[in-house]
């Protein structure tokens, strides 16, 4: 290979590197922008719960939101997406399997939740609802900054 071979070939490896890097940014800028969505909507939910608004209309939306971003959670941290508020650790092989067991349990809390606001049961709501609280600690705390 000649010299300007070589170099186009450093160049185009520089590209790729640079790409997949900006790449990695945008999918941790969107996981952010959706991480404070999933906290707008429960932050709504509560409001209508306490009985702040008067928009209980509302509540299954925002329910079925949740819902839907529990179910999208696993490819917000996707491998190579390292960055934002998220902690390494989550991509350590090491915590893989905890990780994702814990996002695993919001899922399942969403569930519960979306459950409960079909059977129109106020306490068995409020109760789901704090379930919910605590599977969003149960990652806050270890996995996010």
């Amino acid at each position: 290979m000649n010299k300007k071979t070589n170099f186009v070939g450093t160049i185009l490896v520089i590209l790729l590197i640079a790409t997949a890097s900006v790449a990695n940014e945008k999918v941790a800028e969107y996981r952010h922008h959706s991480m404070e969505a999933v906290e707008v909507h429960f932050q709504s939910i509560r409001q209508i719960l306490d009985g702040d608004v008067p928009f209980e209309n509302h509540l299954s939306m925002h329910v079925n939101a949740l819902y839907d971003y529990a179910e999208m959670m696993p490819d917000l941290f996707a491998e190579g997406s390292e960055g934002g508020e998220a902690l390494d650790r989550i991509w350590d092989e090491d915590e893989e399997m905890k990780f994702l067991k814990v996002v695993s349990n919001f899922k399942g809390a969403m569930s519960s939740l979306k459950e409960k606001v079909a059977e129109d049961d106020k306490d068995a709501i409020m109760d789901a609802v704090r379930v919910v609280g605590n599977a969003c600690r149960d990652c806050h705390r270890p996995y996010r900054e």
